[in-house]
């Protein structure tokens, strides 16, 4: 599944495509067939939190969106809302893009030419 498909969860009746919501992406995104791991995710965002300026918008929109009560629940209309962290993730994601290591090792010498 490509990064687009993997971003539009569905097409409603009048046509009109329904993203994937930050979270969502992040939990079913897959790396070589694999879920990608909890580290990967935090190194994904440690990026963006060393920027203390991008950090402060971050929190300022989280507190609106989602309030300051850190019992109450997160619901997915309020991830849906949080506009500013996708765009944040989605940049670190175009600075550093994921892409696969392939190691190989040659069991006997090669010729390359004549």
């Amino acid at each position: 599944m490509s990064a687009k498909e993997a971003n539009v969860q569905s097409v409603s009746d009048d046509g009109t495509k329904r993203r994937t919501a930050l979270l969502d992406m992040l939990l079913g995104a897959t790396f070589n067939g694999e879920g990608i791991s909890n580290e990967d995710i935090r190194e994904e965002v440690a990026n963006f939190i060393q920027n203390k300026e991008i950090q402060q918008k971050l929190y300022g929109e989280i507190v609106d969106i989602v309030g300051t009560d850190s019992k109450s629940e997160i619901t997915i209309s309020q991830i849906n809302e949080l506009k500013y962290l996708d765009m944040v993730v989605k940049e670190g994601l175009r600075h550093y893009p994921p892409g696969p290591i392939v190691e190989r090792t040659i069991d006997s010498d090669w010729t390359i030419g004549k």
